[in-house]
């Protein structure tokens, strides 16, 4: 039986550093995912597309999506630490 007070630091911070990578992951979702478009795509996938053909609305605004994305998962972490002190 696992209770939740004890491991909630660590799995708080695991979540969070998973998801800031798996938000900002270019390299390998590239050689591993094929980049297929519409199949396989990531959005840091896609904000390099739109990089690519001179996009930069699309760019932006992808990453904006990232940004928040990010933002909220910083949040959601330090909301989940609050009880710990």
């Amino acid at each position: 039986k696992i209770t939740w007070p004890p491991v909630r630091g660590g799995v708080s911070n695991g979540c969070g550093w998973t998801t800031a990578r798996a938000l900002g992951e270019l390299g390998t979702v590239t050689v591993v995912s094929g980049n297929i478009t519409g199949e396989t795509q990531t959005l840091p996938l896609y904000v390099s597309q739109q990089c690519e053909l001179f996009n930069s609305v699309g760019a932006y605004s992808a990453s904006l999506i990232l940004a928040i994305l990010a933002l909220g998962t910083l949040l959601a972490m330090n909301l989940m630490r609050r009880g710990e002190d």
